[in-house]
Parts: structure tokens; sequence; C-alpha cells
């Protein structure tokens, strides 16, 4: 209620705003018009004064000119030129002092006129008891002597006061100078300023009655005039005039110019003028007050002026602005209904419609709003009963949600369990290969060394044969040579227990052999039905093994037979050696035909030997293949264990989202409630 009763309205805002609009034209405007009067009248009002002062300073100068021009003319004279030859002449100084009363008679304001010799002695003065004195002596006649020479013309010594009267005067001197141009003497002359000072008295200065003038000579700082009678030749105790003396004492030309001061509180504007050539400085003062009296009453009157029409603007707005701002009510009323969510038919506001201007406007669009909110109301009706149900829904399928999301994390974290088994049992059996295919390299190394054996027993058997055709083909040739050729022969039979050595470690590889083909029997059957392609190559293994050993066991019986030969060439030897003629042809085809038997069956074991090697070479492929594909295996399980880690981690997450879907669902519910509230506040 308060805030009703302090409330402004726009109507007083509007005159509020258009008064102080106007009051800061005004004021502008007055500002600019008193700014502008007052620097013209004070530009007029000095320069004024300084005319003023100017003529005045003129009327001094030729007041102190004419003085000086009747001295020039009293100098002329032939009676002064003739008592300054003739000093001792009475006629002449009668004649002299004759017309020195004349001339003075007819000459206003005159303190005296005088002619004397160069020593300053009076010959003729308008004083007839002063003649015959001697007026200067000593340094002061010198002085005065040598500024006459250095004067061309009349000497003035300014304005003064009479030493004789006490008054003042206008003091002048000039020289007097023979033919020859040497001086004879000198006239001098004194004439009142009061002559001067009622001229300037009686000059009136319009519109600066009060104004007042002095003159001061800036050498001395001491008053020439004054309005103050007490003050003439009497020095100056006022700063502003002790400054302007020091400014021009030593300017050559005259100037003029204005200042100002402040005196008794009052504030005062001083125009001067320096007449340079007398070292004079004359002065015209008047108070701010008097010189812009017509600015300052111009400026009153324009602010009685502006705030009349202030007034009367004021008013006329007040009158205006109302009359306007009257259907303003009903419309404010019509607003504020809708502040408590009265939104009902208001005719007030309908009253306005038709109007062209923006009340009109606002009528218009207030009464659309109300429609509007009407329809906002009943559809926000109409959505919180659709709004509560959706939200019940909603809390429903997220509660649900949120269970199913908990019994599928349990089944992923199972199915996590499996696969870890599975890969570590994958990991086991890639252990085993890792077993098998160490133990094939290790047969497949046995198998290259047996090889290697058979080719050495493969060399040594032809070149067995060809030693016994080569021994067949020579022996009745080589008879002497026979003992050392047995001997050979026996000490290269004796590598035939080599060949039975190499046939123990042919069985033993086929022992080996035979045991490995049964172990990868037993693991293929292990394995299963991957397994089946292993078993059949073991079985292979297994076969060849059993007929390396089947070859060794008839090299063995042989190299048995070959060492019993052997030693019975050893034991019967010497018994041979007597019937060698006999018997060593047939010896020595039966050995050879031996020979190609051991040729023979070296070459059957290495192509026993090479058939062996082939088919673990298989085995070897076959394991690694099967590691290749326990490998992949592996990996496959290994990306099966991270995609399902990554379902737990995202099955995590939904649940977390379920659960923050089944808040949502809850707060959409209270919005709901509260939305209802809200709409259930309107008025319809």
């Amino acid at each position: 209620m308060s805030r009703e009763k302090t409330r402004v309205s726009l109507a007083r805002k509007i005159i509020g705003a258009i008064l102080l609009m106007q009051v800061v034209v005004m004021t502008c405007l007055s500002i600019m018009v008193v700014y502008g009067i007052t620097q013209n009248v004070s530009t007029t009002a000095t320069d004024n004064l300084q005319t003023i002062v100017q003529e005045r300073s003129q009327i001094v100068e030729n007041y102190v000119q004419e003085s000086e021009v009747i001295l020039s003319a009293y100098s002329k004279a032939g009676e002064i030129l003739n008592v300054l030859k003739n000093p001792e002449n009475k006629s002449a100084v009668d004649a002299a002092q004759k017309y020195t009363e004349s001339f003075s008679a007819d000459i206003n304001n005159l303190e005296g006129l005088y002619v004397s010799e160069w020593n300053t002695h009076v010959l003729a003065h308008t004083n007839a008891g002063v003649v015959g004195i001697t007026t200067r002596e000593g340094d002061s006649l010198q002085a005065l002597q040598d500024i006459l020479l250095a004067t061309d013309g009349v000497y003035n010594t300014g304005i003064i006061i009479s030493p004789a009267s006490g008054d003042q005067i206008v003091s002048m001197y000039r020289a007097i100078y023979d033919e020859s141009g040497n001086p004879a003497g000198l006239v001098g002359g004194g004439i009142y300023t009061a002559g001067l000072v009622n001229k300037l008295d009686s000059l009136g200065m319009n519109g600066m009655e009060h104004a007042t003038y002095c003159m001061i000579n800036v050498k001395d700082h001491k008053y020439i005039f004054h309005n103050q009678p007490e003050m003439v030749a009497t020095e100056t105790e006022e700063e502003y005039l002790l400054q302007l003396c020091e400014k021009y004492k030593d300017t050559p030309n005259s100037v003029g110019g204005y200042v100002e001061h402040k005196e008794n509180g009052k504030d005062y504007i001083d125009s001067y003028y320096y007449m340079a050539d007398r070292g004079w400085l004359f002065i015209i003062k008047d108070s701010y007050e008097e010189l812009f009296d017509s600015a300052i009453t111009m400026r009153t009157n324009l602010i009685l002026l502006c705030a009349a029409i202030l007034l009367v603007l004021g008013v006329v707005s007040v009158i205006i602005i109302n009359r306007m701002m009257r259907p303003m009510k009903p419309i404010e009323n019509g607003i504020l209904a809708l502040q408590q969510f009265d939104i009902k038919e208001n005719d007030e506001i309908e009253k306005h419609y038709t109007r062209k201007d923006e009340l009109g406007s606002i009528s218009r669009a207030t009464g659309t709003l109300i429609r509007s909110l009407r329809d906002i109301v009943q559809t926000l009706r109409e959505c919180c009963g659709t709004l509560h149900g959706k939200a019940d829904d909603l809390q429903n399928s997220a509660v649900e949600l949120v269970d199913d999301m908990t019994d599928q994390t349990a089944t992923t974290e199972q199915l996590s369990a499996s696969l870890e088994s599975t890969n570590d049992a994958i990991a086991h059996v890639y252990e085993e290969i890792g077993n098998i295919n160490a133990i094939v390299e290790s047969i497949m190394k046995e198998i290259r060394d047996s090889d290697d054996m058979s080719r050495k027993v493969k060399v040594n058997a032809m070149e067995m044969q060809s030693s016994a055709r080569e021994a067949y083909e020579k022996g009745k040739e080589e008879l002497k040579t026979t003992r050392t050729s047995v001997k050979n022969a026996i000490s290269s039979l004796n590598g035939l227990s080599k060949i039975n050595q190499l046939a123990m470690e042919i069985l033993s590889i086929a022992n080996k052999t035979n045991l490995l083909s049964l172990n990868a029997s037993i693991e293929a059957a292990r394995a299963g039905e991957a397994g089946k392609g292993f078993a059949v190559v073991a079985g292979e293994i297994g076969a060849l093994a059993d007929t390396s050993k089947l070859t060794a066991t008839n090299i063995q019986q042989i190299c048995a037979e070959a060492n019993d030969s052997i030693d019975s060439v050893n034991n019967c030897f010497n018994d041979m050696m007597g019937y060698m003629e006999q018997s060593v042809v047939r010896q020595f085809e039966n050995f050879a035909s031996q020979s190609t038997d051991n040729r023979s069956a070296a070459e059957v074991i290495k192509k026993q030997l090479d058939e062996i090697n082939i088919a673990i070479g298989q085995l070897e492929q076959s394991v690694s293949q099967i590691g290749e594909h326990i490998e992949d295996v592996h990996e496959i399980t290994q990306q099966d264990r991270e995609a399902i880690g990554g379902i737990v981690h995202k099955n995590e997450k939904l649940a977390v989202v379920a659960d923050t879907i089944r808040n949502q669902a809850q707060e959409n519910q209270n919005i709901a409630r509260q939305l209802a509230e809200i709409v259930d506040q309107f008025e319809m």
C-alpha cells in the first residue's frame, strides 16, 4: 500500500522530464545570451574606456605642448635676445622686463616667465622682485646646463610642485644660443596645472559617473594627478600600479591597455595609456558594477523572462499532458488486474481500441494479451493432466529399466568370468603346442645330423667300391705293392666300425621318433576333432620311425659281419699273404661286390632319412599352424573379454541413466503438480 502511495505516475514523470528539459534549454540559452551580451558589453566598455584614456592623455599632452610653445615663443622675442647680448645694458634689461610682463598678461594659468644668463642670473621675470637673483649654483647648475645642451628645444622637467608658489606646475627650460652657436643664456617658465585639471574634471564620462583618473610618473612612482589632492606628489603603494611602472619604465613607445584589481572587496577595471615621451602613465579607474551595469540589468531581466516563460510552459505542459494521459488510467487498471491473475474480459480497455495513437495500440495489445493468456491457461490445464500421466508412465518404465539393467549386468559379469577361464585354458594349450614344436625341432635336428652321416657313409661306400675296382684291375700288375695295399685296405675297413656307431644313433633316433609319435597321438586324441590332422601326421611319423629302426638293424647286422671279416683279415693277414697270388682276385671280387651292397644300403638309408625329414617338416608346419590358430583364438577371447568389459561399463552407465530418468520422472510429476497450482490461480 505504501508503494502505491509513493508511486509517481507516468504523466508526472513526463511533465517533470519536459520541465527539466525546458529548464536545461532555457538555462543554456540564458547562459549563451548572457555570455554573449557580457562579452560584447565588456569589449565595448573596455574599448570606450581605452578611448577616453587616450583622449585624456592627448589633452594632457596638448596642454604640455602648448606650454612649451609659449616658452619657445617667449624665447624668440628680440628683447630677449638683446638682453642676453647686453646684460649690463639697463635699457635692454628694461625692455626685456617690459616685454615679459606684456607677454605674460595674455597667458592663462601662468605662474611665471623669466630670462637669465647662462649662470641662471635672472635678467627679467614676470615677478620683478625676482630680477637680479641667481637660481642655481654648483652641481645643480652644471646638471641643468648639461641637460639643456643635450636637449634640442624645450627641456620639460615635468609636472612638479613649484618651490616658489607651492602649486603644481609644468616646469620648462630652453637654452638660447648666440650667432656663434654658444649658449648665451636660458629662459624658464611655469604653467599652473590647475587649468589642465579643471579641463579634465569638466569632461564627463557617460555611464561612468563614479570613474576616477590619476597620472603617475613611472620613474619615481609618484602621483602627478589624483582624485585625492593629498596623494599628489606621493609615491603610490598600489601593487598593480607599481607593476605597471616597472613594466613600462624602459618602454620606448607609447602603449595602452587595461588591468583588473580588487579594492575594498569590489572589482575594478583600470584602463591606462603610457606616454613614452613624458614617462607618464595616465589611468582611469571604474568599478565593474558601473561599467557593466547595463549587462547586469539585461541579465537580470533575461533571467526573470526565462523564469516566466518556464512557468507558462510548465502550466501548459501539465494541462496538455494530463488531458492526453487521462485514458491511461483504465488501461493501467486493466494491466494491474493481470498482476492478480485476472484475465476476464475488460470493457474499459476495449473502449480505447479505436484510438489511433499509442494508447490505442497499448489497449489493443493488452486485450490481445488477455485473450492469449486465456488460451494459454486453458492449454496449460489440459497439458498438466497429460504431463502428470506421462510422468507416471515414465516413472514405471524407469523402475523396470533399472531392474533389467541390474540383471543384465550380473549376466555379463558371469560371461566375463567364463571367458576368463576359457582364456586360461587356451593359454595352457598354447604352451603345450610350444613344447611340441620344440620337440619336433629337436627331431628335425637329429634327422638332419643322420642325413649328413648317411651322405658320409655313401661317400665312403663309393670310395671303397672305387678302391676295390682299382685294386682288382691293378692287382696283377702291382703284386709287389700288395702288402701295402692290403694294409691300407684293412685300415680303410676299420672305418666300418663307425658305420656300426651311426647305425646305433639312427636306431636311437628312431626310438625317440617313435616315442614322439606316440605322444603326438595322445595329444591329438586330447584335442579331439581339431587334432585329427595332427594324429595322421603322428601315425606317419611312427611308421617312418619303424622303417628307420628296421634299416638301422640291417646296417648293424652288415656292420657286424664286416667287423668279423676285418677280424679274420687281421688274424689271417700273415697267412693270407702267402696265398695272395692264388686267392687275391676272388677275394677282391667278393670285396667289390660287398662294397656295392654297402653303397646300395647307404642309398636306402639316405632315402628313408629324406622321407623322415619330409614327414617331420610336415609335422612342424602342422604344429606351427595349430599354434597360429591358438593365438587367433586367444586374441579373439581377449577381444571378447574387452568387449564384455565395455558392455559391463555401458550397462553401469545405462543403469545410472535409468536412475536419472526415474528421478526426472518424479521431478516431472512435481512440476506438473506445481504448474497445475499456478494455472488454478488465474480467474477466467
